[in-house]
């Protein structure tokens, strides 16, 4: 690997990795369905979703003229992954809060161009973009660190409030097997962070976009949502195999709009066996 691009998806898979999708997995797990004996959570991933669809929706119908919807999804995103990491830490006019944008931006400005992943031999080319990469990294790694301490002082394992406050206990129980260190803690962090910022927006932006040029398919979708789940609440994950078209939708989408042109880079890690053949490992990054 030329430069970590993501320290989950694309890191090798020792040890190290595993215990940090454990921690993934079981975190959001959490969220969706809170377990008594590893503390009450006040919130849900949905109720979080919930409300910012509620804020955003609030935005859309009270702004006059043309405006950018992407933009709004990206700051709607940020506020999702923000208050599941740190609960009420995002506020939409604290510059903090902008230069975490901003950075989340630039980085994913620098991330745009990925093929000295693929060819190595190409990497002195892209040798500014990295640089940029790292220094929004860097940056964002400072504020996740300001928060992380303000965190830490009104901590409580008895009420665990995010992510940010399971990750202390997990690491406080030694579910971490005594592998993280604050290095990893960061890292874990910002790819918590950033995870979706530029996917997400660009899929519900394109959503809205086919919306608007298929008005039938539209009210079709409209429809089916209305005899499912009616005009008193808001559809849930537990409705999803109730909406067949409007997931046939959604997945059409995804499959005619090509938000990422490659895969993440990958490579063996060690020697495997194929059909009585012996493939060996390839060090291809």
């Amino acid at each position: 690997m030329i430069f970590p691009l993501s320290d989950i998806s694309t890191a090798d898979l020792d040890q190290k990795t595993q215990v940090k999708r454990e921690f993934i997995i079981h975190s959001l797990n959490s969220h969706w369905t809170p377990h008594p004996e590893h503390g009450h959570l006040s919130y849900s991933i949905e109720k979080v979703i919930v409300k910012e669809i509620l804020s955003l929706m609030c935005f859309f119908l009270n702004e006059e003229g043309a405006f950018d919807p992407a933009e709004c999804f990206k700051f709607a995103h940020l506020h999702i992954m923000m208050t599941l990491l740190f609960e009420d830490a995002y506020d939409v006019d604290d510059p903090i809060t902008h230069e975490i944008y901003d950075c989340l931006e630039s980085r994913k400005e620098a991330m745009n161009i990925q093929l000295y992943n693929y060819f190595p031999i190409l990497k002195p080319a892209y040798k500014e973009k990295i640089r940029q990469l790292e220094e929004r990294s860097a940056l964002l790694t400072k504020f996740q660190r300001i928060l992380l301490n303000q965190h830490k002082d009104s901590y409580n394992p008895a009420d665990l409030r995010d992510l940010v406050d399971q990750l202390l206990i997990f690491i406080e129980a030694g579910d971490d097997r005594e592998l993280f260190d604050s290095d990893d803690m960061d890292s874990l962090l910002l790819e918590l962070a950033g995870c979706g910022f530029s996917s997400v927006p660009a899929l519900l932006t394109w959503l809205t976009g086919y919306m608007a040029a298929f008005p039938d398919i539209q009210t079709h979708m409209q429809e089916e949502m209305d005899q499912v789940v009616g005009r008193n609440r808001f559809p849930t994950l537990a409705d999803q195999p109730f909406l067949p078209y409007t997931m046939a939708v959604i997945l059409e989408v995804q499959r005619i709009v090509t938000l990422f042109p490659f895969l993440h880079p990958h490579r063996a890690v060690r020697n495997c066996e194929f059909l009585g053949n012996c493939t060996y490992q390839m060090n291809l990054f």
